[in-house]
């Protein structure tokens, strides 16, 4: 979304009348709104008054994950990280598949089990758990995978883009696993996405992980 575009801007203009009457939601809502214009540092602006506000509030802390899910940035999740380590069963089920999409593969298995003892897990879990355990078995550092993710999202960010999808398709092969994002832009821009992609993991020694991840262009 054309964050200076008529129609963006329209949005905005509603968005702001809460400001004076209900201030969390209209942080909330400026924080998403940003997050789909792809301008990054806008929506952790509102996210860090959120949390500043309302530090220990579960309904802040799953819109947290939320957004740092959207943006790829596992950096903006992991301050929300604590809170929900003590107790994950209090949130909703989502979070944990948030998790996942971020590369805290272990906690998402620590969590899913937590939740299962909790007789809590009501999300089919099975298809990200069959994956977590394969990035265990093969000995992905849950520590790189999530600065492989804050790479695709710095990505995202450069050319104000964010991924479209509740969670990325996954693949195993070769002794590998891969994520793929959907992203609303040409096949060919998402190449050009992957080029940019790899030569940051290769700046940062993260291109040999046993973990990769690449852009899918959904625009025709």
């Amino acid at each position: 979304m054309d964050e200076n575009g008529l129609f963006a801007r329209r949005i905005f203009t509603e968005i702001q009348k809460l400001e004076n009457v209900n201030f969390d939601e209209f942080a909330t809502l400026s924080m998403m709104f940003y997050a789909e214009c792809g301008n990054h540092k806008r929506a952790i602006y509102y996210a860090n008054l959120l949390l500043q506000r309302n530090p220990g509030g579960t309904t802040v802390l799953e819109n947290i994950f939320v957004l740092g899910t959207k943006l790829l940035k596992p950096s903006v999740a992991r301050q929300a990280l604590p809170c929900y380590i003590e107790k994950p069963w209090s949130f909703g089920n989502q979070v944990c598949l948030e998790l996942m999409t971020l590369g805290f593969y272990k906690q998402f298995l620590s969590s899913l089990e937590a939740l299962k003892k909790a007789n809590k897990a009501s999300f089919d879990f099975s298809g990200g758990e069959r994956i977590a355990q394969a990035m265990q078995e093969i000995g992905v550092s849950e520590e790189k995978s999530t600065q492989i993710i804050e790479c695709v999202g710095d990505v995202l960010e450069k050319h104000h883009l964010c991924w479209h999808d509740e969670e990325p398709g996954y693949t195993i092969q070769s002794g590998e696993v891969g994520a793929l994002f959907k992203v609303d832009v040409s096949p060919a821009k998402a190449a050009e996405l992957d080029a940019e992609l790899a030569e940051a993991l290769i700046a940062k020694d993260l291109d040999t992980e046993p973990f990769f991840v690449s852009f899918v262009g959904t625009a025709q």
